[in-house]
């Protein structure tokens, strides 16, 4: 999912295209490098893998897909299995944009014959561009981080089955992500998941006195999070809120994206008494060093090659979830790490240390 402080995602290859040609970059060298590694480290027949995936699963040229996370993969000790699941992962694929109001992201093509253009949020752009007071981007982002450590609770869980747990063993998770939490799974309160009021209207013009008549006061907010990456809100907070289009001052809920994800994680470290679970993050490309709009007051440094530098906003909630989630619950929990990727070549090495630590863990 998109990381910044707008709706549209960045452009890039066609979902269409290239889910069916099976070469999405980043995903395909993804792949290939967690192929490897479950090859290399799994001993099948004993050991078992799931595989979560952070949206819904197309499959074909004319598929249209949810935001949803989607369990590919129950536990599995079948070795094809797994590697089928790993090897027909693909990226989002949502729906072709027919000019509606119709909620959620789709993809944008210009020309006859079709050229794709980019993926956008219609509905929101269509309010936004109308200066709806009530423009509405909570359906748009989709990166539900909190979602997919939430099947992976299900799945460690024995997907419904307590007869497919294996307590005695090391149980490991390893998440990859390019962005920060930008979307959660939906309530019944909140159909399209959590997404503070506050934060919908951040990404207009707030020079634009004719229509914006109660500015945003800096930082403003990204999408479905608030821009501090450090603060932490539990799902009843509120907080008073001035419309800036409409001046209408509204008490919010601003329990957000990033909260939900810290709290999944919270729950998946600890969901196992003595060590827990060990979750390895790794943050893809360049878009995790993305700064959030506020200053953080918690220090966080990534450590480089090239030395030590200011963790981006998604790097907060990925350091958290691999060092510190669950310690409230369960003190004895036996961490992983955080990895930085900035490309495809660096996850090869990324996934060996992994794979090392994994195998020390064990031997203890």
């Amino acid at each position: 999912g998109d990381s910044s402080n707008s709706p549209t995602p960045d452009t890039g290859d066609d979902p269409r295209v290239c889910n069916a040609a099976d070469n999405c970059q980043p995903l395909r060298a993804v792949k290939d490098v967690a192929i490897d590694f479950v090859e290399s480290l799994i001993y099948f027949g004993y050991d078992r893998v799931a595989v979560v995936a952070m949206t819904g699963q197309a499959t074909d040229i004319s598929s249209a897909v949810t935001r949803v996370p989607y369990p590919v993969l129950p536990l599995s000790f079948n070795e094809a299995n797994i590697i089928n699941a790993i090897d027909d992962l693909k990226v989002f694929q949502p729906r072709i944009c027919d000019k509606t109001y119709t909620p959620g992201e789709c993809l944008e093509y210009f020309g006859d014959p079709p050229v794709f253009n980019r993926p956008i949020c219609q509905i929101f752009q269509l309010q936004i561009n109308a200066y709806d007071p009530n423009s509405d981007p909570s359906s748009c982002p989709s990166s539900n981080i909190g979602g997919m450590l939430q099947l992976a609770q299900n799945a460690y869980s024995g997907s419904g089955d307590e007869s497919n747990q294996r307590t005695e063993s090391l149980w490991v998770s390893v998440l990859l992500a390019s962005g920060a939490a930008n979307s959660t799974t939906a309530t019944d309160e909140f159909p399209n998941g959590f997404c503070p009021e506050n934060t919908w209207l951040g990404s207009l013009n707030m020079d634009d006195v004719e229509h914006v008549k109660a500015p945003l006061s800096p930082p403003l907010p990204k999408l479905c999070r608030d821009p501090y990456p450090d603060t932490r809100h539990d799902p009843g907070d509120t907080a008073s809120y001035t419309n800036p289009l409409s001046e209408v001052v509204e008490v919010v809920n601003i329990y957000d994206a990033d909260d939900f994800a810290r709290d999944m994680a919270d729950q998946l470290a600890a969901l196992k008494s003595g060590d827990g679970v060990t979750i390895y993050t790794i943050g893809l490309g360049n878009g995790v060093r993305t700064q959030s709009n506020g200053t953080p007051t918690t220090p966080c440094v990534v450590e480089t090659t090239t030395g030590d530098r200011q963790c981006g906003e998604a790097e907060y909630l990925l350091r958290y979830i691999a060092r510190d989630a669950g310690n409230d619950l369960n003190p004895t929990i036996n961490h992983g790490e955080y990895f930085f990727a900035p490309n495809n070549l660096t996850l090869q090495n990324i996934f060996e240390i992994i794979a090392q630590n994994i195998s020390t863990k064990i031997s203890e």
